[in-house]
C-alpha cells in the first residue's frame, strides 16, 4: 500500500477517535431542545464557550506540544515521563490558579457576560473550570496514545469519553433543580471517572513532577499557540457574547446557536483530519524523498475532498436533525445552517497553509494574524448587530476567516514554498463557497424546499470536485476498498 492509500485507510480512525469526546454535546441536542427554554439554551451555549476559553489557557496547546516533540525523547523512557508528568502538573498548576484568581471576579464574569442570568453563579464557575481541566488531560490522552501508535486503546478510551459524557450530562440535566448546573456537574463526572481509570492503569508510565528545563526548551512553541487559540476564540465565538450584552433579542441568539452547533461538527472534522495529516506533513518536509511535493500536494487535495464532502454531508443531516429531532421551536434555525457551513472553507484552506508554520516552528506569526481579524470581527459586529442583527455574526465570521488564510498563506509560501496547483487548492473551494451563499440568498429571499434547493449546488460541486481530483478520489476508494477486505479477512 502505498503513502496516499496508508494515509486515507487511517484517516477515518483518527478522525472519529478526534471527534468523539466533543461529539457527545451534539448527541445530546435532542435533550437540550427539550429540556431547556431558549433563554436556558442561549446561556449553556454562552457558558460551554467560556468552558472552551478556560480550557485553551490550561492546556496551553499540550496536544500539539506531544504530537511536535515526543519523538525527541522516545528513545530515553525517562525522559519521555519527566515530559508527560511536566504537562500533567502544568494542568493541575494552572487549574489552581485559575479557581483562585477567578473567583473574586465571578460575580463581575456573571454580570459583565451573562448580564446576571446564572443562577448558582459561584459554584457553576467553579465546575466550568473543572471541566476544562477534564477536556485537557482528554485531550492530551488522545494525543499520548496516537504518537505511541496504541490505536485500540485510543479508541476504547474515546468511547468511554463520549458515552460517559452523555450520561453524567443526562443525569445531571434530571437530577438538579438548576438544569444547567447539573449539566456540568455531571459531565465533570462522567469524564473524571474515565480519566481517573487511565491515572490508576498508566500511573507507571510518567512520573508527576515539575521540570522547568521541559517548560523552557518548549516555551517558544506552546507560547505563541496558546495566544493564538485564544485569539481563535475571540475571533470564532466572542461574536455571541458581543449579540448577548448589545441586546435582548436571546430567542434569536438560541435560533443561531442551535444552527452552530449542528454545524460545529465541520469544525470537528477539519481539526481531526488536519491532526492526523499534520505528522504526516512533518515527516515530508524534514525527510523530503523525491517525491516529497507532490505528496504534500496529493495530500493537501485528498484534505479538500474529505472536508468539502463532509461539509456537504453535514448540512443536510443537520437539517434531518431539525425537521425530526429537535423541539419544533428552533425548527427556522435552519435558515442559518448553510452560511454558517460554508464559512468553514476557508478554515480548511487556513489549516493547509499553516502546517509547515508549525514544522518550522514559526507560530509566532499566529497571534498577529488573528490578533487583526480578532479586532476586525469584534469592531464589525459592534458597528452591524444594530443593522443586520444575527446575521453580521456570519458576515463579521466569513470576512475575518478570509483575513486570516489570505494572511497565513503568504506568510506559510514565504518560508516554505510549496508548490500548490493553485486552482485545487484555491479555485474549487472558492466556487463552492459561492454556490452555497446563493443557495442562502435564496433561501433567505424566497424560502423553497431546504432538500431541493442545497441539492442542486452540492451536485454541481460533487460533478466539479470529481474532475478536479479524479486521482485522488480513485486513491481514496481503493484505500477504502483493501481496508474493508483486510478488516474482512
Amino acid at each position: 500500500m502505498n503513502r496516499v492509500k496508508q494515509f486515507f485507510s487511517q484517516t477515518a480512525f483518527f478522525t472519529v477517535i478526534q471527534i468523539l469526546p466533543p461529539l457527545a454535546g451534539f448527541v445530546m441536542i435532542k435533550l437540550y431542545s427539550n429540556y431547556l427554554t431558549e433563554a436556558e439554551f442561549s446561556i449553556y451555549n454562552l457558558i460551554n464557550l467560556y468552558t472552551n476559553l478556560i480550557f485553551i489557557f490550561i492546556s496551553f496547546g499540550a496536544d500539539q506540544l506531544i504530537t511536535r516533540f515526543y519523538y525527541e525523547y522516545q528513545e530515553d523512557i525517562n525522559k519521555l515521563k519527566e515530559f508527560y508528568g511536566t504537562i500533567f502538573s502544568c494542568f493541575l498548576i494552572l487549574t489552581g490558579i485559575f479557581l483562585l484568581l477567578l473567583f473574586p471576579f465571578n460575580a463581575d464574569i456573571n454580570r459583565q457576560l451573562f448580564k446576571n442570568t446564572i443562577p448558582d453563579y459561584q459554584i457553576l464557575l467553579a465546575i466550568v473550570t473543572l471541566n476544562a481541566l477534564n477536556l485537557s488531560f482528554t485531550r492530551v490522552i488522545q494525543s499520548i496514545l496516537r504518537v505511541e501508535r496504541n490505536n485500540k486503546e485510543n479508541f476504547i478510551f474515546s468511547i468511554l469519553i463520549f458515552f460517559f459524557q452523555i450520561i453524567g450530562s443526562s443525569i445531571g440535566l434530571f437530577a438538579f433543580n438548576n438544569k444547567i448546573l447539573g449539566t456540568f456537574i455531571g459531565r465533570f463526572a462522567g469524564i473524571a471517572i474515565i480519566i481517573f481509570l487511565i491515572y490508576i492503569r498508566s500511573k507507571n508510565s510518567f512520573q508527576l513532577s515539575f521540570k522547568l528545563k521541559y517548560i523552557y526548551k518548549q516555551w517558544f512553541f506552546f507560547l505563541p499557540i496558546v495566544f493564538y487559540n485564544g485569539l481563535y476564540w475571540l475571533s470564532t465565538f466572542s461574536d455571541q457574547f458581543v449579540f448577548n450584552i448589545l441586546t435582548s433579542r436571546t430567542n434569536q441568539l438560541a435560533l443561531y446557536q442551535m444552527a452552530f452547533n449542528l454545524t460545529i461538527v465541520v469544525d470537528m472534522l477539519l481539526t481531526a483530519v488536519n491532526a492526523h495529516i499534520t505528522p504526516e506533513f512533518n515527516e515530508l518536509m524534514k525527510n523530503k524523498p523525491k517525491d516529497y511535493m507532490e505528496s504534500i500536494r496529493t495530500n493537501a487535495h485528498l484534505l479538500i475532498v474529505i472536508s468539502i464532502t463532509g461539509m456537504i454531508g453535514i448540512i443536510f443531516l443537520a437539517q434531518i436533525i431539525i425537521d425530526f429531532v429537535i423541539d419544533i421551536k428552533y425548527r427556522t434555525s435552519s435558515i442559518y445552517l448553510g452560511a454558517i457551513s460554508v464559512m468553514y472553507i476557508f478554515r480548511l484552506l487556513y489549516l493547509i497553509f499553516a502546517i509547515p508554520l508549525y514544522y518550522l516552528k514559526k507560530t509566532i506569526y499566529l497571534p498577529g494574524v488573528f490578533f487583526v481579524s480578532t479586532i476586525i470581527n469584534i469592531l464589525l459586529n459592534i458597528f452591524l448587530i444594530p443593522i443586520f442583527g444575527i446575521w453580521s455574526l456570519i458576515i463579521s465570521s466569513a470576512l475575518s476567516k478570509i483575513i486570516q488564510t489570505t494572511f497565513i498563506s503568504v506568510i506559510s509560501l514565504k518560508h516554505f514554498p510549496i508548490q500548490y496547483n493553485w486552482a485545487k487548492i484555491i479555485i474549487l473551494p472558492v466556487v463552492f463557497f459561492l454556490l452555497m451563499v446563493g443557495a442562502t440568498l435564496v433561501q433567505l429571499w424566497n424560502p423553497i424546499n431546504f432538500y431541493l434547493l442545497w441539492l442542486i449546488p452540492s451536485v454541481v460541486i460533487s460533478i466539479l470536485m470529481y474532475f478536479s481530483y479524479k486521482k485522488q478520489i480513485i486513491h481514496l476508494f481503493s484505500a477504502i476498498r483493501i481496508k474493508l477486505a483486510s478488516n474482512d479477512s
